[in-house]
């Protein structure tokens, strides 16, 4: 009896061993097509010097932002020029254009205008922004794809996959930023990131978003293997799906809006307050469907879809706060 007991106990143990990265047996590394649930903080960013938001070296969080940039009103049709507002994560420095006296339910309670800024070697632990949505394409590269004990599944996604970026709510529900869908990829590390990204990415990605791995003295240098993930956009989708941020356009009475909640019985865990659920699906076109019926919750909860988001730019010296 011992040892059928010894037997299934080691059989056990083997299997979680299997299960997890770096613990002396290899992940699978076979790329997956998954329908993704990723958990990043949703707290919101305030102003920390004056109506100045500097660049964030403390926990992520979430920034509501207004942009010149492209929307559509549904999955099909011609996408349209105006000033967007959305959430997104921006970590270098912005400023809050409009702070909301009566912010609406689980709403925005800043207006931010991001801005381009060299990268602030000497500021320790300055976070990049992952993922990207500004300029022609939206990139995912670093987040929890490498852990202490290895590379993460995050590593292994193949075109087609979706990601749901975003935030549980109070263990209540699920709302989201970014829906980004996988086009293609490159991978890269510490040793060729310049090589291998250049062309591929905007010069302005690499301050923003690559030095604060590569060049922060917090960090050090060796990173680990990564993933550029490149979006798939309006003009070129993959298999008709395309990423996108929730907006509705900036006007001077609007208050902003929350986040819209994604609601998918077996796909969408409600109370998932970190880490991802990777939902791996059999075909492309399971990964429309859930794509579609994300989209359309989004839709009916009175959001558009933002396609484009310009370039941010320099800062200018008329910026002030309005009330």
């Amino acid at each position: 009896m011992k040892k059928y007991t010894f037997v299934i106990l080691f059989s056990f143990l083997l299997a979680i061993m299997v299960a997890m990265p770096g613990a002396g047996f290899a992940i699978d590394t076979a790329d997956k097509l998954c329908f993704l649930q990723f958990i990043h903080p949703g707290g919101e960013h305030k102003p920390d010097s004056g109506v100045i938001r500097t660049w964030n070296s403390d926990p992520h969080l979430r920034k509501y932002v207004v942009s010149p940039g492209k929307y559509m009103t549904g999955i099909s049709g011609e996408a349209k020029s105006a000033d967007i507002e959305f959430w997104v994560e921006w970590e270098p420095s912005s400023i809050a254009v409009k702070q909301y006296e009566e912010p609406v339910k689980e709403g925005p309670k800043y207006l931010f205008v991001p801005w381009l800024e060299k990268f602030p070697a000497d500021l320790e632990n300055s976070q990049t922004t992952d993922p990207w949505v500004f300029g022609d394409k939206f990139y995912y590269s670093f987040c929890l794809q490498n852990t202490s004990k290895g590379p993460t599944g995050l590593r292994y996604l193949s075109p087609g996959t979706v990601i749901l970026f975003g935030s549980c709510v109070k263990q209540e529900k699920f709302v989201i930023d970014t829906v980004f869908v996988v086009s293609d990829y490159i991978d890269y590390n510490d040793k060729n990131y310049e090589e291998k990204l250049k062309g591929i990415v905007p010069p302005e990605y690499f301050p923003m978003a690559v030095y604060p791995v590569y060049k922060d003295p917090a960090r050090g240098s060796d990173e680990g293997d990564f993933r550029l993930y490149i979006g798939a956009t309006y003009d070129k989708p993959y298999n008709g799906m395309f990423s996108y941020v929730p907006c509705v356009l900036n006007t001077e009475e609007g208050k902003g809006f929350a986040r819209p909640t994604i609601a998918i019985p077996d796909i969408i865990t409600d109370n998932l307050n970190r880490g991802r659920r990777f939902n791996e699906q059999k075909s492309i076109e399971d990964s429309v469907k859930l794509w579609k019926e994300a989209t359309s919750q989004v839709l009916k909860q009175g959001a558009l879809l933002g396609v484009h988001a310009d370039m941010p730019k320099w800062p200018k010296q008329d910026d002030t706060l309005k009330k």
